[in-house]
């Protein structure tokens, strides 16, 4: 009897651990979630952050490759960069990607998305020669990567525009 009673009471404790042992499970499941989510949270706001800073950088003051004043225009070195690595051939390359999300829009929402799309985002998958270009161009100029990557942006811009004031799809009026 006694036996039976120190292996109920065994029981009961290891039943009671057991049970203490998935709420204790259970919680840190819950801390690693939510340390995963922060970690998360925390690698998309770094990027947010490079964004920022690389457009903190470039888009104010222009760079040498081009003009601050608005519209951004090449200046003489930037239309010598573009031709070094072809940019006008480069440019044409994504307008089907691009175009469908600046049909219609005003001018300086054109020059933003270009811009979007070249310089800050991670959608543009330059060729490994259009790489080597643009490390050249930038090393023999003297630029950072992304200004050159902003040339390409202006060219694109450019041609873009052109294709709305063609097709009569933009309204300037909304700028």
């Amino acid at each position: 009897m006694v036996a039976i009673a120190a292996g109920v009471t065994l029981l009961r404790v290891l039943v009671k651990d057991a049970i203490r042992g998935v709420g204790w499970f259970r919680r840190v499941s819950d801390h690693i979630d939510t340390a995963s989510k922060a970690i998360s949270d925390i690698r998309k706001d770094l990027r947010d952050i490079q964004q920022d800073i690389k457009r903190i950088l470039l888009r104010p003051a222009g760079g040498a490759a081009f003009e601050g004043k608005s519209p951004l225009s090449l200046t003489e070195l930037g239309r010598e960069v573009a031709a070094e690595i072809d940019a006008a051939a480069v440019a044409k390359v994504p307008i089907p990607q691009v175009r469908d999300r600046v049909r219609g829009e005003p001018d300086a929402v054109i020059e933003e998305v270009c811009f979007d799309y070249l310089v800050y985002g991670d959608d543009f998958e330059p060729t490994p020669e259009l790489v080597a270009k643009i490390r050249a161009s930038a090393y023999e100029h003297r630029l950072a990567k992304e200004q050159v990557h902003g040339v390409l942006a202006l060219v694109l811009r450019d041609e873009l525009i052109r294709l709305e004031h063609e097709s009569g799809a933009v309204d300037q009026s909304a700028e």
